[in-house]
């Protein structure tokens, strides 16, 4: 099995989903835009039953294909770093889709737990942190990957500073803005380098 390949279709997989995602509530809320409730109502009406199911089998193998390539990487490279922080994150993001689509299947009126999106927040980022340090352990070995690591280390740190230091949620937003966009750009960055890897070291 080609692991770096389709960690790359994996990366291109989450791009396409997210941008339909984003479509979706950007045209949801667009009518309500000088209403916050109604706001918060219309995007609750987009996690219907179908959807949700979509978004947990997604997020699931998307996890799973994607972060086996970078464990697959650390294998390569002995980077036992990478390796770890592979696995680390591909059942965080598993456990976190679980726990966040599974009580709304069985319940409409499930209502997420505040306390459970901050602590997975703070994990995800310091996991990202790492991951960022080891992808630039092999910089000389893989293209891309110095550019991917400084991504991920910026989106990281815009997280937990968000999420940590008391400002103005106008300061939050912008941290979170800048941390999601340097996101987007990572899934850009990984796509080419798993593909790019692939072609050099799955022949």
């Amino acid at each position: 099995m080609k692991k770096l390949r389709n960690a790359g279709i994996a990366a291109i997989a989450s791009l396409i989903f997210s941008i339909i995602s984003f479509a979706r509530i950007i045209i949801k809320i667009a009518p309500h835009a000088n209403n916050q409730e109604a706001s918060i109502q219309a995007i609750a009406e987009l996690s219907t039953p179908s959807y949700i199911i979509i978004s947990l089998v997604m997020g699931v193998l998307i996890a799973i294909f994607l972060f086996q390539g970078f464990i697959n990487l650390g294998k390569r490279f002995n980077n036992k770093l990478l390796i770890t922080v592979g696995w680390a994150l591909m059942i965080l993001l598993i456990a976190n889709e679980l726990i966040s689509n599974l009580p709304s299947l069985i319940s409409p009126d499930f209502a997420p737990n505040a306390l459970n999106g901050i602590i997975f927040v703070i994990l995800f980022s310091v996991f990202l942190f790492l991951l960022g340090i080891s992808l630039t352990q092999i910089k000389q070995k893989v293209k891309l990957a110095k550019s991917l690591g400084i991504l991920y280390i910026i989106t990281s740190i815009t997280f937990i500073i968000g999420m940590l230091v008391p400002n103005g949620p106008l300061f939050i937003g912008f941290l979170i803005a800048i941390g999601l966009l340097a996101l987007f750009i990572g899934l850009v960055v990984a796509t080419l380098m798993f593909l790019k890897a692939s072609k050099q070291f799955e022949k």
